[in-house]
């Protein structure tokens, strides 16, 4: 995995703070560092992040009946688009507002999108993330550390 400079210190930096990964990484035990950064926290509350890839079965499966009901024509034609995409990228704030407008933040549907639009992050990709409303982006989305980088990090 290549970072750069500036996200190798930013890693180096976050095991040392963390209590688990410091130990590991002073032990030489990179391989352990990457698989427990590349795991989700179950003791403390995941940072969250956008999905970039909901499909446009899991949006239909989101919607509730009554809710969709109440929809103008030009907002079904949103619907319709965001569903036949393929994938809907929850981090663009524009997909975000987009889907928002279309139910009330009250609705079912609007809990449910809500809801869908976000994931846990793991301990690697919460280190990136950036605050953007109510969860956060990434650019190590997706992405796993391995042990070569961890190596590379805490030599940096």
């Amino acid at each position: 995995m290549a970072l750069t400079a500036a996200q190798l210190s930013a890693l180096k930096a976050a095991i040392q703070a963390d209590p688990y990964a410091a130990p590991l990484a002073a032990s030489g035990s990179v391989g352990a560092v990457a698989q427990y950064l590349n795991g989700t926290p179950t003791s403390t509350a995941p940072t969250l992040l956008w999905r970039k890839e909901v499909t446009g079965a899991e949006l239909f499966h989101a919607l509730y009946a009554p809710d969709v009901l109440t929809l103008t024509a030009p907002q079904l034609a949103v619907l319709q688009l965001a569903g036949l995409a393929g994938t809907v990228d929850f981090s663009n704030p524009n997909i975000q507002a987009g889907l928002g407008r279309l139910f009330g933040p009250q609705s079912t549907t609007a809990a449910n999108i809500a809801a869908l639009a976000v994931r846990a992050a793991t301990r690697f990709e919460a280190i990136f993330a950036t605050a953007q409303g109510q969860a956060s982006v990434t650019p190590v989305y997706g992405q796993q550390v391995d042990a070569p980088t961890i190596q590379q990090a805490m030599g940096s």
